[in-house]
């Protein structure tokens, strides 16, 4: 059962955004959908980052009923990145190979919708490579130098680039690629204080872990200390990249970084609307500030913990 829930232009844009999420449903689309196969576990893990891509959707000024279209599509291809998580897991635990299932699930999603283009392409295969990165760490094939950090943490933030990328485009927005480079110096500098809470329970499970990495590069006294180097050095690279972008990029990125003091859900897309660049600048260096605090790494204690050999440089 269908109900009515919004009238006049609100009502055309969420029947066009039916038609256009629906129309993959039709009986000639050579769509093969067993590729597309999730269980809840997968679902589960991935809503988080839907959820926060569809807040930015919000915050960005798409309209809610759009948005509520969107929901579905986002939400599976999250759940078909955890799927991959999940396979490449299991591969390194076994020493078998990933299912590359959950890729040609995405991919038939991307072709099926019309969006299979190079960047969103470019950001699916960023991710792959960031999980056959991360199998190599755990199996001992990777030489484990210090820039072995900032590029786990770089790379494995494409998945939150993929959904967002993807969100973007079928809600009818075409950032500009600068906006991705602003998020990639964000999300790689969150994906540190995102690990510290489950060390131990990947630490016992046998799983990656950034803060687990640092330990074995530079050892368990001095991990936390070039870890939090490494992300500081993330923020300083986002702040400059801020200084030299164009108010246009910055205003979408503002959707990214809400306000400290966020009084209404609208107040994002509206107040970066009002300012010139270089006080928006400003502002979102602000932001980031206080979103630096918020995340600050909280750095439990290191565990005995046993370095994989890697080979030879």
């Amino acid at each position: 059962m269908e109900h009515e829930f919004y009238r006049g232009s609100a009502r055309r844009a969420e029947v066009g955004m039916r038609r256009r999420v629906q129309a993959v449903l039709g009986d000639d689309m050579p769509v093969r959908w067993s590729r597309t196969t999730i269980d809840l576990r997968h679902q589960l893990k991935g809503s988080k980052a839907a959820v926060w891509c569809l807040r930015v959707l919000d915050r960005a000024g798409v309209r809610r009923q759009v948005l509520d279209f969107l929901a579905p599509v986002l939400f599976h291809v999250e759940a078909l990145v955890y799927r991959g998580d999940f396979e490449y897991e299991d591969a390194q635990r076994d020493g078998g190979t990933a299912d590359p299932q959950w890729r040609e699930g995405i991919e038939e999603i991307l072709r099926a919708y019309e969006i299979d283009e190079p960047a969103i392409l470019g950001a699916l295969a960023e991710l792959d490579d960031y999980f056959l990165l991360e199998s190599s760490i755990m199996e001992g094939r990777a030489v484990l130098d210090a820039d072995l950090i900032q590029r786990t943490c770089y790379s494995r933030c494409s998945g939150a680039t993929l959904l967002l990328r993807i969100g973007y485009r079928l809600a009818g927005i075409r950032p500009d690629e600068r906006l991705f480079t602003l998020v990639r110096h964000l999300s790689g500098h969150d994906e540190i204080s995102t690990d510290l809470p489950s060390y131990a329970e990947d630490l016992q499970e046998g799983l990656f872990n950034v803060y687990r990495l640092s330990t074995w590069i530079y050892g368990p006294e001095a991990a936390k200390h070039h870890l939090k180097r490494q992300g500081d050095d993330m923020l300083r690279a986002l702040r400059h990249d801020i200084t030299h972008t164009d108010a246009a990029t910055l205003r979408l990125f503002a959707a990214i970084i809400p306000p400290i003091v966020p009084l209404n859900p609208r107040v994002p897309s509206v107040v970066p609307r009002l300012l010139p660049r270089a006080l928006l600048a400003e502002l979102l260096k602000l932001r980031i500030r206080f979103h630096s605090v918020a995340k600050a790494p909280r750095f439990p204690a290191p565990l005995a913990d046993s370095r994989p050999i890697a080979s030879a440089a």
